[in-house]
């Protein structure tokens, strides 16, 4: 028997689809570069910015998949895996200069990610409310990690320091901060399922806006040095 909170057949055809062209054109860009001689650290930043991404999207896809049968939690546990695989990933490249993309499959950084991942159990139960808004929560923390990915990226690229704190991270510490004090007031506790989702909804527009932002600059910065411009190979074809 079907409700008007089922998703509708065609959705998961949609997403098929989607997903097979954004496999196939993940796996044939780079041909295309070399193809085109357009080749640069844009593309990588492209690449795997957007991958670091992507990987924000896939446990909320499952949870739409299997519903509430699948504990939110759960797809907290796969959402660390992938997300600080691309993480590792990057800062192994940041000081090695070799870039290996399968960490996530790798033991003992899926020890690493596990033991993480159950020390904050506890803790994370207890500063947001995932349960209630599950994709949300998903949302905003992978949005942090493919922030922190991207600037690991730009920093190996351009041959920088690393920042210590991103200002993305330090906007979702403060967020655990205010809830964490908000919560201790009785009036306002008893209204937490709202001040919860309003607080989560809130910094999660804030962290994607930031998150865009910091790209767009990103992206406009690189073409400055490489004096190239995005979604163009023209010039660089003909100069080839």
């Amino acid at each position: 028997m079907r409700t008007p909170e089922h998703t509708p057949s065609i959705a998961y055809l949609i997403c098929a689809v989607f997903v097979f062209v954004a496999h196939t054109l993940d796996g044939i860009d780079g041909k295309q570069a070399r193809r085109t001689a357009s080749s640069s650290a844009l593309g990588e930043i492209f690449d795997h910015g957007c991958d670091a991404w992507v990987a924000v999207f896939l446990p909320c896809s499952t949870m739409s998949i299997f519903g509430e049968e699948l504990n939110p939690f759960t797809m907290f546990h796969i959402q660390v895996l992938g997300c600080f695989g691309f993480v590792f990933s990057h800062w192994e490249k940041y000081v090695t200069d070799v870039l290996y993309l399968p960490w996530v499959f790798d033991l003992s950084q899926i020890i690493f990610s596990l033991t993480f991942v159950i020390a904050s159990n506890p803790v994370i139960n207890a500063i947001i409310t995932h349960q209630r808004n599950p994709r949300l929560f998903l949302l905003t923390f992978g949005t942090v990690l493919a922030n922190v990915t991207l600037r690991v990226m730009a920093a190996q690229l351009g041959r920088m320091e690393i920042q210590l704190f991103s200002p993305l991270t330090l906007l979702y510490l403060g967020t655990i901060l205010v809830h964490i004090i908000g919560s201790q007031f009785k009036n306002l506790n008893q209204r937490l399922p709202m001040w919860d989702f309003g607080l989560l909804a809130f910094v999660c527009f804030m962290i994607i806006v930031l998150h865009l932002k910091y790209a767009i600059q990103l992206i406009k910065e690189f073409c400055t040095i490489l004096n190239i411009r995005p979604f163009t190979v023209t010039n660089r074809a003909k100069s080839s």
